[in-house]
């Protein structure tokens, strides 16, 4: 299972499937719950022992000490000793002989040792050992370390202390039980994490996003040999593989990557593939191996078995969902994960729900690969994408025109092959655990052609609406083009079969339509309907202008890039307001490459306007949107986000506040005849002032004029609708068409329904035969579709 891995693709997923209100659920598979033993305070990291009965343990970390838990009847954990110490987010735990040690990066705790040998009848005894230690000239008191490793040899790698710049330092812990003995020490970089195996050591630097490998044959004097940034530059943690040849590394960071790498020849390190989890926004924590799976923990997404054991085609064969709580995003849920122990367990540290105890299903991959061609020349062709459909697996061939990917489940799946300039294919494969399944394609070149149409007034068809917007995209391409004075458009574009088509203007609202664009020879002139209003979900430019004296964090309209600190996600966790059409929103800076301050207000107000709207024949226009206001806590109460309305005369505030809205807020709802009269030539002004010099971001979203006035609908008898829907049950949308059988010109209510008698959507439409494309917003459900006075059921299933 790969991650999106062409612009094309990746584009087009963040605007187009972001049509959909939710992600569909991705369940569980391959790993069972044994027990969970719940925690009054947040977890950290984990790992395991047995003692010399052979009775396993968990050994947890807590927000405020060590946790010994008992697994002589799994189905029942039982802690049979907690160490307090310094309260502390991070601690990390390893075990040598009958030793365990455990760090801490707050506080003064020391190294934490702790005898276990007493175990199972007696209580263990521990130690907090704090020497002044002197690490590469460097001398101070070890209070604290972010993590440690002990590889087979008895050697303690010690990371991120409080003593020099935190490199890595040697404990050896196997000569003197209990009583470490310093050794040496890595270059003075901060590391993060370290792994060591004979006389190789690894390290995650995290700040400076690569890792780094040592020759450690010497402990006295490790010897760097070189390194390696990882894909999102944020290293954290990196483990071998079970023959040595790979290296397998995490990125801390919102849709980053578990990445392999070739590392047999030191000197040419080479990238091998990506995995990134199907679910969005979610952070990797820490991978390790284990008969060469990569069992890994992943923050709000629980645990991910992923088969490595073709280490250039890494494939998800098991998950495993510890957390199930909001948010669905950031750091939260599940924090490591041990596989080790013998009786095949693994064991979950989950920051908010606790010690989860899990049964493996270790089951290899079913693995497809092949090459792709240009049946015309032969010649092999890079950058075709190829997916497995109705899943979420996906690759893009290489510049030799190879593809690798797979599922963890065998079955038989429809694949699809597309590349810009090609007629897409689907060919249907069976899949089988452990058989990588070969499938070479040729496609064959496709030839452009004409699309025409016309976007026309909905009450009135026979207005066309000049200037209107078109835009086409796929997966593969897009388009864009301006309608002329009758509204009339032309665009040539290349076949494809899943093109979403956007036509909007500027006093009309943006609709969404589907086109298949096989066969050109099949496709007729398309006919566009718009709705009369002033309605902007940003998904088209209609030129809003910006002005002020900020200095960066200029207001522009975009899709919002992943914007976080180790604190969190600074944006809204699901970027670009749910619900609406498309990705896109009005947002202050979007370049700032993912740093927080990079690219926010500074130095002033950076304030955008809208075209101009013509509310004189509104008896009582009502302004709505979504808004959003990080300001880096504790607020000044000086930095504002201010909301104006001009009439061409004169100026008003609607809304202004100081206070911070770090989540999306529910709509915003003003009365604009409360404030200035109403004319021809009124615009809305959006402004975000900087007092404070401080980190400062805003969004806005789902912009409309409505009327509150606008209530009475004129209904056609039931007899004089004809009304054919398809089809039901349905799992994306379903397509409804209405007949009229006279020639009223009075408009058609339609009203949606769930089964709580809810209304979940609400249209007014034009007394002409039409169709409508519904759903795709809906959860699963039963809904009631009432057009008219005629009603009909229908029923949503689970994508």
């Amino acid at each position: 299972m790969k991650s999106y891995s062409t612009t094309s693709l990746l584009i087009f997923l963040a605007i187009l499937f972001s049509f959909q209100s939710s992600q569909a659920q991705i369940s569980d598979f391959n790993l069972t719950s044994v027990s969970n033993l719940p925690y009054t305070q947040e977890l950290n990291d984990i790992w395991g022992y047995v003692d010399a009965t052979g009775v396993e343990y968990a050994l947890v970390g807590t927000r405020t000490g060590t946790s010994i838990v008992s697994l002589a009847n799994p189905n029942a954990p039982s802690e049979v000793l907690f160490i307090p110490g310094a309260t502390s987010i991070w601690r990390d735990l390893k075990t040598w002989g009958n030793f365990a040690y455990v760090t801490s990066d707050q506080g003064n705790d020391g190294l934490l040792i702790i005898d276990l040998s007493p175990l199972p009848s007696g209580t263990p005894s521990y130690q907090f050992w704090r020497p002044e230690l002197t690490i590469n000239s460097s001398t101070d008191t070890l209070n604290r370390a972010h993590n440690l490793y002990i590889d087979e040899g008895g050697f303690c790698y010690i990371a991120g202390s409080n003593i020099s710049t935190g490199e890595t330092f040697i404990l050896d812990v196997h000569t003197t039980p209990g009583n470490p003995i310093l050794l040496g020490a890595t270059s003075p970089v901060y590391a993060h994490d370290a792994y060591a195996r004979g006389d190789t050591l690894w390290t995650s630097d995290i700040n400076n996003g690569t890792f780094s490998v040592y020759d450690v044959s010497n402990k006295n004097a490790p010897v760097i040999l070189g390194n390696q940034t990882t894909p999102r530059n944020f290293a954290h943690n990196a483990w071998i593989s079970d023959d040595g040849n790979a290296l397998f590394t995490t990125d801390e960071k919102s849709n980053a990557w578990v990445a392999s790498f070739n590392v047999s020849d030191l000197g040419n390190i080479k990238e091998l593939d990506r995995y990134r989890t199907p679910t969005p926004n979610t952070i990797p924590h820490n991978t390790h191996t284990y008969n060469d799976y990569l069992v890994t923990s992943y923050y709000t997404d629980g645990l991910i078995i992923i088969d490595a054991s073709r280490p250039d085609n890494l494939i998800e064969v098991g998950r495993y969902d510890t957390y199930n709580l909001s948010p669905e995003t950031g750091f939260f849920g599940a924090w490591g994960a041990y596989p080790y122990l013998p009786s095949g367990l693994v064991l979950v540290s989950d920051i908010n729900t606790g010690l989860h105890v899990l049964q493996p299903n270790y089951q290899r991959a079913c693995w497809l690969e092949g090459i792709v061609t240009d049946q015309a020349t032969s010649s092999v062709l890079f950058d075709v994408d190829v997916q497995i459909l109705n899943t979420h697996s996906n690759d893009a061939t290489d510049f030799m025109g190879t593809y690798k990917t797979g599922m963890g489940i065998a079955g038989t799946y429809d694949v699809e092959f597309k590349k810009a300039g090609y007629i897409p294919q689907t060919i249907s494969v069976t899949l089988t655990n452990g058989i990588v399944t070969t499938q070479n394609v040729q496609l064959v070149p496709a030839t452009a052609f004409t699309l025409t149409g016309q976007v026309v007034d909905s009450i009135n068809p026979s207005i066309g609406l000049s200037n209107a917007i078109v835009n086409l995209q796929s997966s593969l391409y897009e388009y864009t083009t301006t309608a002329d004075a009758n509204g009339n458009f032309s665009v040539t574009i290349y076949p494809d079969n899943d093109y979403k088509v956007i036509a909007g203007k500027w006093g009309h609202h943006a609709k969404l339509f589907e086109l298949v664009a096989l066969d050109s020879t099949a496709i007729p002139a398309q006919v566009y309907p718009l709705r009369r209003g002033y309605k902007d979900e940003f998904v088209l430019d209609y030129r809003w202008s910006e002005f002020g004296n900020a200095t960066s964090g200029k207001w522009e309209r975009g899709i919002p890039a992943p914007l976080s600190t180790w604190q969190g996600s600074v944006l809204p966790e699901e970027g670009d307001l749910t619900g609406d059409i498309g990705a896109y929103c009005l947002i202050t800076g979007n370049n700032g490459n993912g740093i927080h301050g990079a690219d926010d207000v500074d130095n002033g107000a950076t304030t955008i306007v809208s075209p101009i709207m013509d509310l004189s024949g509104i008896t009582n226009p009502i302004l709505n949107y979504h808004y959003f206001f990080n300001v880096n806590w504790p607020p000044s109460g000086t930095d504002s986000f201010t909301v104006y309305i001009t009439n061409g005369t004169d100026t008003a505030i609607l809304a202004s506040s100081t206070a911070p809205q770090y989540s999306w807020s529910a709509k915003q709802s003003i009365s604009i005849a409360d404030y200035i009269s109403l004319t021809n030539t009124m615009r809305v002004y959006f402004q975000v002032n900087d007092a404070s010099g401080t980190a400062l971001e805003a969004l806005v979203d789902l912009f409309e004029i409505s009327d509150s006035n606008a209530t009475s609908v004129h209904v056609l008898p039931t007899q004089d609708i004809n009304v054919n829907y398809y089809p039901n049950p349905f799992k994306q949308s379903i397509q409804l068409d209405y007949e009229i059988d006279n020639n009223n010109l009075q408009n058609i209510s339609l009203e949606v329904y769930n089964t709580l008698g809810q209304i979940v959507e609400r249209q007014i439409l034009p007394p002409v035969s039409s169709q409508l494309n519904l759903g795709r917003h809906w959860e699963a459900g039963i809904y009631f579709i009432k057009i008219g006075n005629k009603t009909i059921k229908v029923i949503k299933s689970e994508s």
